[in-house]
């Protein structure tokens, strides 16, 4: 591709004031005349009169080849020409031009009797629509000017398919480099899927194979081709006009164009160029195909029958070739429109309820997704769901969202179907689904995305257009409502794994609070996995499955459900409270208990409290902290016969020391609430009998705290002799864990660096020995 344009600067300004902004804005209408051709026009005359002043020109006998002889020439087009003439003239024209700058593209006969000779398909391609530039008149003479020209054209259009099949590898090679988020975002007006290479090739096999598009539905999808051919010509004409601009349609370049064009905003613009590439996409394959496969093939699709909507589905399912996508897409609005006549409400009840049924056998991830492309492709999605039409190339315009909404959408039915048979891209979030809910997951896949671009949270009106669709459908109101909850809800499982904290139970409280529990968690995880592969497949990272699982495992955990209750209960306390404490006592009695500690002025008594499950934890309250106040607690369980299990310590500024212990012990709460009071009365004095450790040591000393490590047997006072030891010392126990297994003991305390730091742990081991 040129860099600069061929013309000069003079010459250039006096083109451009040839090209002019459409009337009104392009809508895919094909009966609009669009000037793009016309501008090429007066671009040739240009070149043509700059060319032809060189004493060598007609000697050179040239031929135009490429844009210039399809009339498609913009300012920074390549100006490819075959040169027949003699050969020394031909070097000094082309030396001479390209020390002025203008670089030709040229290329001389190898055999001048057939100049097919050692030449590329595309080259011989490019021979059958060249045309003669020697007689004059603005590069406008009739092929038939040159009989020599016309018999090298017969010659190569007898190889027409070894360019066939040219044509077909290159297609291929240039998709694969063109598929990518760019194509959405920038658009290649050139090179990529659904641009001038796709609308020139699919335009030439119809020259090529000419008795391969006879069939009634023919003209129509060349229309359209040459409609986009215009509309595209246009826009690169335009874009070619700005300053270092090329064939990409930038986002820079996106406003001012789409101002030019009269759209209302580039949104609207960009909405167009996708729409039209997509369009231009579907018959460029169609045209491969038509070309490629046998007349016969061509009549069996032609003979099958389509004169109910019933008649269309029934023929995508057994054909969902894009033969027959094109054939149904010819037929689906005549066919739609006779049943529309029919004003009876029995008779609209009917079309409904088959398309529901259609649509659910056509998403179903169980199914090839041959058939679902199809409904797609075909455009009979649009009488299934006319809401579709309005999401048709509307594109998001950052580096996340890969495709245009319509695009996703069949991305994410597509990514769904793979997810249902092999489980295993879901990693560890991988859960068994009935059929139901697969079927759920289809339909929530089909309109979650359906409002977007209009006003409003396109989650929220969304909602409206399913639950319209899916009672017409014939569905149950449970299943509705399911559908219409993801729909609303989509994303906010995602939101709260990679935007909040997915190991918090505030956000596991909203999570509940929103409905995502019990079977909707997995449902909504699924989808959520779903939607994002299908946004951008390079946005599913192991990243993101670590911390989405995180969330769904958390939710899963029967655990997690106290902690979930306290977060809605009580928000500011949950993750301040040790978390073993709140996945094992009720969420309602912590949150009444900390209302009555927090209200209370004075020291609370131990409250006794023994769960559903068992086990008996026991509250300590004082209004102030002070050294020794743990060991005096620890102490009191001793003196009252319990054997402690868990310890969560707490320090409050609005409630002071809020410390509880998990016991083990077969005595009656009123009991253990006696034993307490005499014991917390009238501390002991008794000497112990000593606990020996197996080692002391410091865990960590950070600046903010230390953590201290007492390893040894499990014998009964242990815990007592710790916390005494910490106390003589002075320390502030912020938290302590009480681990025992087998007959092993560690416990573990969380203490506030102390102020004698120097031979602390010295003296603490001294303490325990």
């Amino acid at each position: 591709m040129a860099t600069k344009p061929f013309l000069n600067e003079a010459d250039l300004t006096q083109a451009a004031t040839y090209l002019r902004a459409p009337k009104s804005a392009p809508s895919g209408d094909i009966t609009e005349s669009l000037p793009g051709p016309e501008f090429s026009i007066e671009l040739q005359k240009q070149l043509l009169k700059r060319l032809s002043a060189h004493p060598m020109w007609s000697a050179s006998k040239p031929i135009a080849l490429g844009s210039w002889s399809r009339d498609e020439l913009s300012p920074k087009s390549d100006i490819d020409l075959l040169f027949s003439g003699d050969e020394s003239a031909v070097l000094r024209l082309v030396t001479d031009f390209a020390k002025q700058g203008l670089k030709l593209r040229y290329r001389m006969p190898e055999d001048r009797s057939d100049w097919t000779v050692g030449v590329e398909p595309f080259d011989m391609l490019a021979l059958i629509g060249a045309r003669s530039l020697d007689g004059g008149g603005g590069g406008h003479s009739s092929d038939g000017s040159s009989a020599e020209l016309a018999g090298q054209k017969a010659r190569a259009f007898a190889r027409r398919k070894d360019i066939l099949k040219a044509m077909v590898s290159e297609r291929r090679t240039r998709t694969e480099r063109y598929d990518s988020i760019t194509n959405y975002l920038e658009p290649n007006l050139k090179y990529g899927s659904g641009g001038l290479r796709d609308l020139e090739q699919a335009l030439a096999l119809r020259q090529l194979f000419p008795e391969k598009f006879t069939g009634p539905d023919d003209t129509h999808a060349f229309e359209v081709l040459l409609y986009y051919k215009r509309f595209f010509l246009l826009v690169r004409q335009k874009l070619h006009l700005a300053e270092g601009a090329g064939d990409l349609l930038t986002a820079p370049e996106q406003a001012p164009l789409a101002k030019w064009f009269g759209y209302k905003s580039p949104r609207d613009f960009m909405k167009e160029i996708q729409k039209g590439v997509s369009r231009v996409s579907f018959y460029a394959d169609w045209a491969f195909e038509t070309a490629t496969v046998s007349r016969r093939r061509l009549a069996e699709v032609e003979a099958q029958k389509l004169s109910t909507p019933a008649d269309l589905f029934k023929a995508l399912k057994k054909d969902p070739s894009v033969l027959m996508q094109n054939r149904v897409r010819n037929h689906a609005d005549r066919v739609f429109a006779a049943r529309g006549v029919r004003k009876e409400l029995g008779r609209k009840k009917e079309l409904d309820l088959l398309i529901g049924r259609e649509l659910t056998s056509f998403i179903d991830p169980a199914k090839p997704e041959e058939p679902l492309v199809a409904l797609f492709r075909s455009r009979l999605i649009d009488h299934c769901v006319p809401e579709f039409r309005k999401i048709v190339g509307h594109v998001q315009h950052d580096q996340y969202h890969r495709f245009s909404v319509d695009a996703h959408i069949l991305q994410a039915l597509r990514e769904l179907g793979r997810l249902r048979k092999k489980p295993k891209l879901a990693g560890k979030l991988a859960r068994p689904l009935s059929k139901q809910e697969w079927e759920i997951l289809s339909f929530a896949c089909l309109y979650h995305d359906i409002a977007k671009g209009r006003e409003g949270d396109h989650s929220v009106e969304g909602i409206a257009i399913a639950e319209h669709d899916l009672k017409a459908f014939g569905k149950s109101q449970s299943f509705i409502r399911d559908v219409a909850w993801i729909v609303e809800e989509h994303l906010i499982l995602s939101s709260a794994a990679f935007k909040e904290n997915p190991s918090s139970p505030k956000t596991w409280a909203k999570l509940v609070a929103k409905g995502v529990e019990k079977r909707r968690i997995p449902l909504l995880a699924t989808f959520t996995i779903v939607d994002i592969r299908a946004t951008n497949p390079e946005a599913w990272t192991p990243w993101k499955e670590r911390l989405l699982n995180e969330v769904v495992s958390n939710l899963e955990n029967p655990e997690s459900t106290s902690a979930i209750q306290l977060a809605r209960l009580a928000p500011e306390w949950v993750e301040r409270l040790d978390s073993f404490l709140v996945s094992m006592v009720p969420a309602k009695k912590i949150a009444d208990d900390l209302t009555e500690v927090r209200n209370a002025k004075t020291d609370r008594p131990p409250k006794v409290l023994k769960t559903k499950g068992g086990q008996t934890w026991i509250r300590f309250h004082s209004a102030h902290d002070r050294p020794g106040l743990f060991a005096l607690y620890v102490g009191a369980l001793a003196a009252a016969g319990l054997s402690i299990r868990h310890a969560s310590i707490h320090t409050f500024e609005e409630t002071g020391v809020y410390d509880w212990f998990e016991v083990k012990t077969e005595k009656m709460p009123q009991s253990i609430t006696k034993l307490l009071a005499l014991a917390l009365a009238k501390p002991s004095t008794q000497a112990k009998k000593p606990v020996k450790f197996d080692e002391v040591t410091a865990v960590s000393q950070a600046n903010d705290e230390w953590v201290i490590s007492f390893r040894g047997k499990d014998q009964p006072g242990a815990l007592l002799q710790a916390a005494t030891a910490l106390a003589s010392e002075g320390a502030e126990i912020q938290w302590a864990r009480v681990h025992t297994w087998g007959r092993q003991i560690d416990d573990v305390f969380g203490i506030k660096p102390p102020e004698l730091a120097t031979d602390f742990m010295n003296r603490l081991k001294e303490a325990t020995k």
